[in-house]
């Protein structure tokens, strides 16, 4: 306290960064060098036992296969892919593995947001796949930016808590939704049926149709006033 020199000692080049952490000063010089130093005095940390994460559950093969047939009629594995209701991070971590897809996953809650999350950043996909609380609509996302949009099946048989007409407003023309997703095996109930016909109503009916899963398939239709680019230096007159 008094400015008296306690300590000194020499450097390989010219000090230029000084932190204290620990019980330590770490010093960076000019020439590369990370010196710490610290005081004989200081006690020592007793070694502390590091839990090591359980083995994650694999996830089961008819779940592979509903995400093979998910990239398949999405007709292209490139783009971005919406998981609504997400719940437990399996369906993304293979879609992730069977396309080429930016995946978010908007869940319901804050405990299924945690569950998903921790799943993905052990399975070293976030940043490609990201993770949102996502409750109410307009679901805060931009219209027309996904190829795919999925939709579990565990709010049957009531109707999704989004408008049929929220789905289709985030299709891009073409992309596809698949509404009531199913796992090999599983057969919906007719009152599971009946309130996604009534739920679909509000669709135009080129843009709903039913696959041999039982699952309600939604693609979003050209644009109006769109073409094709059907032959090099196409335009308006040819």
């Amino acid at each position: 306290d008094d400015g008296r020199e306690l300590w000194r000692t020499a450097v390989q080049g010219d000090p230029y960064s000084l932190a204290v952490a620990g019980g330590s000063l770490l010093v960076s010089t000019s020439e590369g060098m990370i010196y710490c130093f610290r005081s004989t005095d200081v006690p020592k940390r007793e070694p502390r036992a590091i839990a090591i994460d359980e083995p994650l559950p694999e996830p089961s093969a008819s779940l592979q296969s509903t995400a093979l047939r998910i990239v398949e009629r999405a007709g292209s594995d490139q783009g971005w892919c919406l998981v609504l209701d997400s719940r437990g991070g399996e369906l993304e971590q293979l879609l992730s593995e069977a396309s080429q897809w930016k995946i978010v996953a908007a869940t319901a809650s804050a405990e299924a947001t945690a569950r998903v999350r921790q799943r993905l950043d052990r399975m070293d996909l976030l940043g490609r796949a990201s993770v949102h609380e996502v409750t109410g609509t307009p679901l805060p996302y931009q219209s027309q930016l996904f190829n795919a949009i999925v939709l579990d099946g565990g709010w049957a048989p009531r109707a999704p808590a989004y408008p049929a007409s929220e789905l289709l407003r985030l299709l891009r023309p073409g992309g596809v939704a698949i509404v009531d997703l199913t796992t090999e095996g599983e057969n919906p109930s007719p009152e599971h049926r009946a309130a996604l016909t009534a739920w679909a109503e509000e669709l135009p009916a080129e843009a709903r149709s039913w696959n041999n899963q039982g699952e309600l398939v939604i693609i979003k239709p050209a644009s109006n006033g769109t073409g094709e680019w059907s032959h090099m230096y196409a335009n308006p007159a040819n």
